[in-house]
This record gives C-alpha cells, structure tokens and sequence, in this order.
C-alpha cells in the first residue's frame, strides 16, 4: 500500500523492521549476570555438566542465562523482579510469591526453544546455606525437572 504497509503485517514495512532490529540486539545488549547465576553455573560444572552462560537460542530472539548443550536444557535464575510482590506480606517466609506476567511469558518463549527450561526462585537458592545443599539442590532439580541422569562423583558418595 501507499503507507509501506501489507496486508500481513501490523504497520509500515518499515517500522517493523525497525521493531525487529531493536528486539535483536536486546538478548546481546542488556546482559547482566548476577552473583546467584554464576554461582549456579559453578555448580552445574561441578556435578560435570558442560555449560554456556547467557547463549542466545538458534533463532537469536533470546538468552538462556545457562544453557547445557547436551541436554538441550536451559537454567534461568529468577531474582527478585520476576515475582509479583504484596507489599509486606512478601516478607512473611510463609507468603508465595507467584511470577509476574513478563517473566511466564518469557518461560513459555524459551520453552519452545529448547527440550527443558528450569528455573531457579532466588527465595529458594537463598535458604541454601552450603555449597553441599545446593548441590545437591541443583542435582535433584537437573534430575526431576531436567530428566537428566546424574551419577554422583567418588568423592560425593564416599560423605
């Protein structure tokens, strides 16, 4: 048509391809990985597995924070702002958080992009006071949700 737009399409040519070039660069552009992330991509190479921080998936619309290529299985961390908050009712241990629209519509995108998506509530990985518990937290979640094998190294079945 005379505005640049087709029958298909949502606007002007133009626009969206100016969209899609903005959504592009937003999984290489605002990468921050937190403290929590690289100390559950520790644990993940240290029960074995080959890890990628923050890889983008084969169509590069998105970013795993740590995907396992051989397992096709993403793990993203969730902090804070992906839970809804009801004020001072989110301080009582007893309260359930519940994820925020963004962050549902973010898991349902990259679970389309791999076999598995897990992921990590920072108000769980928080009450993990050692090394051993989340180890053993990871194992079990890389187990259950993952549907991935794990066998446990000497040194963790001679404690």
């Amino acid at each position: 048509t005379a505005d640049g737009s087709h029958n298909n399409e949502p606007g002007p040519l133009w626009l969206t391809v100016d969209a899609r070039s903005v959504w592009m660069q937003q999984p290489r552009s605002e990468v921050s990985v937190s403290q929590s992330q690289k100390d559950l991509a520790r644990i993940i190479g240290e029960l074995g597995f080959r890890y990628k921080m923050e890889h983008l998936s084969s169509d590069n619309y998105f970013s795993f924070d740590i995907y396992l290529p051989d397992h096709d299985v993403a793990v993203e961390f969730d902090g804070p702002f992906h839970f809804l908050h009801a004020s001072d009712r989110a301080r009582d241990k007893n309260t359930v958080l519940t994820k925020n629209g963004s962050t549902k519509l973010r898991d349902l995108f990259l679970a389309k992009r791999c076999s598995r998506l897990l992921t990590v509530p920072y108000f769980e990985w928080q009450n993990l006071n050692t090394s051993e518990m989340q180890r053993n937290y990871v194992r079990e979640k890389l187990e259950k949700e993952g549907g991935i094998n794990i066998m446990k190294t000497a040194a963790e079945v001679a404690t």
